[in-house]
């Protein structure tokens, strides 16, 4: 686990970006816009120490096709 996601692609190959929470904007329009990290590397002062020591405990995913936080564990009906 980092901060540098700068070979974050979609299936596609298309480049994911990756956005700064505080670099949140209203243009001259009104529209809310966000700043993506350039680069996509996160700052290491923006990183909670917590994650890296959490992130060997989380599940990988098990079940080709699927994405998301529950792919590593799908719930059936009891």
């Amino acid at each position: 686990m980092g901060g540098d996601y700068a070979d974050l692609f979609t299936s596609a190959g298309d480049p994911i970006s990756v956005y700064d929470p505080f670099g949140t904007y209203t243009d001259a329009n009104g529209r809310t816009l966000r700043m993506p990290f350039f680069g996509n590397p996160i700052p290491a002062s923006l990183s909670n120490p917590f994650g890296p020591r959490v992130g060997p405990f989380w599940a990988q995913p098990n079940n080709p096709g699927l994405e998301g936080p529950t792919a590593s564990a799908p719930i059936s009906p009891t």
